[in-house]
């Protein structure tokens, strides 16, 4: 029986704060690709960071998001990687072109370049194959485009279950830093959760479930504040008469 090993790494520049992200042996710089219709196409550097060759494989998915945070990719040809297979010997690095191919919309699209590593012929045949894969945003945004962050009060979605959304009513993304959720009880006790940020797509939302912590007894107020680029929003509501641990008996 052959069995295969493969690993995936994911890299969408929220983690890092480079220009330039690592997965295994290669690297991949920048880490997130702007495109608009003054520069249609730009310039990836891939580079082989271990002492063996490594062989790559490049594809660019259209990318969206359920509400729930699963990503949703499906192949496009709008935006087009040359070459789309790489050779890379030991210690090199290559330039590939990322262009947009379709006419730039006012509504930001999003894209992903997913770089992925073909696995060892001598491994392959020996049932063992190790995939690195990563994942690099790209977003084609018209200039007069323009986020629109709403943060909808908090509501008991059950007993003991806080149920936040966070929109997006503008025309391209933003990245929240963190929302910050603090939860306090009939008797004055409080609890903090720091959920952190991800990027919201344009016209989405994202939804979060807040599990009421054990400390937290019968919940009289929660108060959810989101930071995004030096900005807050913030939602406060109250909760008479809604006692989770009651409510659960």
């Amino acid at each position: 029986m052959t069995h295969t090993l493969t690993a995936i790494v994911l890299l969408a520049g929220v983690l890092f704060s480079s220009d330039d992200a690592l997965a295994g042996n290669f690297r991949v710089a920048p880490v997130r690709i702007s495109l608009d219709s003054q520069m249609r196409s730009t310039l990836v550097t891939v580079s082989n960071r271990g002492d063996t060759p490594v062989r790559l494989q490049l594809d660019v998915h259209r990318w969206d998001e359920s509400p729930t945070g699963e990503v949703l990719l499906e192949p496009s040809g709008d935006v087009v990687v040359f070459p789309s297979l790489l050779v890379l010997a030991a210690g090199e690095s290559r330039a590939v072109r990322v262009g947009m191919i379709a006419p730039v919309e006012r509504l930001e699209q999003s894209f992903r370049l997913i770089v992925e590593e073909l696995p060892d012929q001598v491994q392959a045949a020996r049932g063992i194959a190790l995939r690195m894969r990563m994942s690099v945003p790209i977003f084609v945004t018209d200039d007069a485009a323009r986020e629109a962050p709403r943060l909808d009060p908090p509501i008991l979605a059950a007993p003991r279950t806080l149920h936040v959304v966070l929109g997006n009513d503008g025309e391209r993304h933003f990245k929240p830093l963190a929302l910050n959720v603090t939860l306090v009880d009939a008797s004055g006790r409080t609890a903090h959760q720091r959920i952190p940020g991800w990027y919201v797509l344009p016209r989405h939302t994202r939804e979060y479930s807040v599990v009421l912590p054990p400390e937290i007894d019968c919940l009289r107020e929660a108060r959810v504040r989101l930071e995004h680029d030096g900005a807050a929003l913030e939602q406060v509501q109250t909760f008479a008469g809604r006692c989770g641990s009651s409510a659960s008996r």
